[in-house]
């Protein structure tokens, strides 16, 4: 009897290995499961383009913030004398500038002015030659009007060249307004810099900087985890893949809020993953959970959950767990 129940037993758990094992099988026909799953969100780094202490650090941690609210301000006075400095360039270069455009102006008359003599040195010589060939003067006096008409002639070419030398004294000079001006401009912008607001709604993350710290240009003193596009990123393995696809339904359960399921929806799965941690790629790396055991390959699936931060609190990094009916 004993034995024929061991038998019986045997069989019985073997049968029910099977049909677990069947029933497993089958319901990846119809659904996927991931427990490994986290909560994610855009996250924006706040860091000044300008170096210098901070004068003002008027947020808190994980206080919300709306679009547009003052965050950092860098100590502004060293920019505002810059800017006073590059705007007095300005106004200098375009004083050379318009000293310039008079040095044209002179010149240009100084042109007409040898125009005139070289016009009166030439019809004298014309004059002269004229009663030279009846006889009436000397030949003295014609040499004289030649005389004075290569003279008003080198006149001109001189006149003519330190017109040439004023005009392209003036383009030199709009060149040094354009370069004093472009200086004022960065000037300008670099001031402007000088205060950060939130880029978009959303909270303050834990930091560490206090007002009177120095910074560097583009070293990051907070995070501002927004409230837009938050979504569950799910590692779903590589034998659900060719049955998932944007737009199906999913039920997401938060670490942050067990006791209820999230609707959501597939909005895109990841084309492909990093085979190795090393280099650093652009690609996603989705580490295998031993080195001893060939483990199915995992791609990063995204879940939209649209209302989220309006429903309960989220926490970016936070753990998950995607159903995906397909």
């Amino acid at each position: 009897m004993l034995r024929w129940i061991e038998a019986h037993l045997a069989r019985s758990v073997l049968l029910a290995l099977a049909g677990a094992f069947a029933a497993y099988e089958a319901s990846a026909l119809f659904l996927a499961y991931s427990a490994d799953a986290y909560v994610t969100t855009d996250v924006v780094l706040v860091a000044p383009e300008v170096a210098g202490p901070i004068a003002e650090l008027p947020v808190r941690e994980n206080q919300r913030v709306a679009a547009g609210t003052p965050l950092l301000a860098i100590e502004p006075r060293p920019f505002a004398l810059a800017l006073a400095s590059a705007q007095a360039a300005v106004e200098l270069a375009q004083q050379q500038q318009a000293l310039a455009a008079d040095a044209v102006a002179e010149a240009e008359a100084g042109i007409a002015a040898a125009e005139a003599v070289a016009r009166d040195a030439g019809a004298v010589l014309d004059r002269e030659r004229s009663l030279l060939r009846s006889a009436d003067i000397s030949a003295q006096r014609v040499d004289d009007a030649r005389r004075d008409l290569d003279v008003a002639s080198a006149q001109l070419r001189r006149a003519m060249a330190v017109a040439s030398v004023a005009r392209r004294q003036v383009a030199v000079r709009a060149a040094e307004v354009a370069v004093a001006e472009a200086a004022r401009d960065r000037a300008r912008y670099d001031l402007d810099r000088t205060r950060l607001a939130a880029p978009a709604a959303g909270r303050i993350a834990a930091f560490e900087r206090r007002a009177g710290d120095w910074l560097e240009a583009g070293q990051a003193v907070f995070a501002v985890i927004t409230d837009q596009d938050w979504r569950v990123v799910a590692n779903v393995t590589e034998r659900h893949l060719g049955r998932i696809a944007p737009g199906q339904r999913a039920w997401v359960r938060l670490g942050s809020d067990p006791w209820r399921l999230h609707e959501g929806r597939v909005r895109s799965l990841g084309p492909a993953i990093a085979r190795s941690a090393m280099p650093q790629g652009v690609m996603p790396y989705v580490p295998p959970q031993t080195d001893w055991v060939r483990l199915p390959r995992r791609f990063p699936v995204e879940i939209t959950l649209p209302g989220l931060v309006g429903r309960i609190p989220a926490f970016r990094g936070g753990n998950a767990s995607v159903l995906v009916l397909h």
